[in-house]
């Protein structure tokens, strides 16, 4: 384990490991963010037309399509969705303009306002139709388009949902919400609406997928975890968590790993991998490269000659191995083997009390779990301590202060 520790002192006492909670906010992205005038946004006013009042929705013009929005209620009525028109009694979706389609209706280049359309919940609106816009409690097997309530749809999968279903198995087109996608032989081609838990395959996600227990061949948009197989993640989104398995990680970050990411290649992919995750293949080309990896405990490794321009914070119980030229591993406890031509630069742990330290510069790197503070070998960190904070002394290193300001460089 190649790796120092300089120790900051107050006078004689050793000072306790601690790092601002600010800190960590900043590196985990919660520091502060640009904030867009109001002319570069555009508001949703969501009319409930007699429901539940729900609150205006803001997007930012940079936004290409209408995310999900949520749903209403209507005591005695059932909830057919969003509309451009207020078709007022009208049982005409002609009246009605056209139903807002998440993630597919573009967004407006001006402030909006969407309506929301109602049907009657009474027996003459709840029988079973091509076009369905009422509520049932059977197993469907006659409904091509729903707009209403259904409870199960496993009998025969839907060809367009643009309403609520609690329980489906397979489908063409979800631009509604799905509870639960059970398992079956058949798959959901789309979707671009909100599915609570997967248990199916779906072949193209350009919606929203809580969880994901099964697999998904190709996803643009959001899964916020995954405990299934997802063939392509090409989405700007953050996966909060991967615990299954990623063959190939071409957009976005992952939050937490412990599962199986096999190929990535993007400059802008953060991963932060953690006790059981692996990064790469050792018996694949087409492995880790050009990424960022926070190894918190997993495993990064490359093959030949592929396994470059990747950076890796390599911390104590993680484990890097076969990496090439062009990839920067900077020791930070863990373990390096077989990278004799990545460039490995071993780093100064350092100990203070954050309660003294008001910022912190670039060339440190902060642990985003314990907090802690390092500086790689060769370079000159600065901090700005606080108000009222005492001299400070070093051991292990050289500490130097800004003459009358409230800089320290170690």
């Amino acid at each position: 384990m190649k790796y120092k520790n300089a120790i900051i002192l107050t006078g004689k006492d050793i000072l306790i490991v601690f790092i601002c909670f600010f800190m960590f906010m900043f590196l985990s992205g919660g520091g502060t963010q640009n904030v867009l005038a109001a002319e570069d946004e555009v508001t949703i006013t969501l009319d409930a037309n007699g429901g539940e009042a729900v609150e205006p929705v803001v997007y930012k013009k940079i936004q290409s399509k209408i995310g999900i929005l949520p749903e209403t209620t209507r005591t005695g009525y059932v909830f057919n969705g969003w509309w451009t028109k207020n078709g007022g009694t009208s049982s005409s979706d002609s009246a009605w303009g056209g139903i807002v389609k998440f993630n597919d209706t573009s967004l407006p280049s001006s402030d909006t306002t969407y309506y929301a359309r109602w049907t009657e919940d009474k027996a003459e609106n709840n029988k079973q139709d091509t076009y369905f816009y009422g509520k049932t409690d059977e197993k469907v097997d006659s409904v091509t388009y729903n707009y209403g309530y259904i409870s199960d749809s496993t009998a025969r999968g839907i060809t367009y949902n643009y309403g609520h279903i609690e329980k489906a198995s397979a489908g063409t087109y979800n631009y509604g919400y799905i509870d639960c996608l059970i398992p079956g032989s058949r798959t959901l081609t789309y979707n671009y609406g909100k599915i609570t838990d997967s248990q199916n395959k779906i072949t193209y996600n350009y919606g929203t997928i809580e969880k994901n227990n099964a697999s998904v061949d190709t996803n643009y948009s959001i899964i916020e975890n995954n405990t299934g197989t997802i063939n392509r993640y090409s989405s700007d989104a953050t996966l909060n968590e991967n615990s299954g398995t990623i063959n190939t990680l071409s957009k976005g970050s992952v939050r937490k790993n412990t599962g199986k990411i096999n190929d990535v290649n993007d400059k802008n992919v953060t991963i932060y991998n953690y006790a059981g995750g692996t990064v790469g293949k050792s018996n694949d080309a087409w492995g880790v490269r050009a990424c960022t990896v926070w190894n918190m405990g997993g495993i990064v490794q490359g093959y030949s000659s592929y396994a470059d321009n990747v950076k890796v914070y390599n911390f104590e119980g993680g484990t890097v191995s076969n990496l090439r030229k062009g990839s920067v591993i900077y020791n930070l406890g863990g373990t390096v083997t077989d990278s004799s031509t990545a460039q490995v630069i071993n780093c100064y742990k350092v100990n203070i009390n954050s309660s003294f330290v008001e910022t912190w510069n670039n060339k440190f790197i902060i642990n985003p779990d314990t907090g802690e503070v390092w500086l790689p070998e060769g370079e000159t960190g600065t901090f700005t301590v606080k108000d009222g904070t005492p001299q400070l002394y070093v051991t292990g290193a050289t500490l130097t202060k800004q003459s009358d300001t409230a800089i320290y460089a170690v």
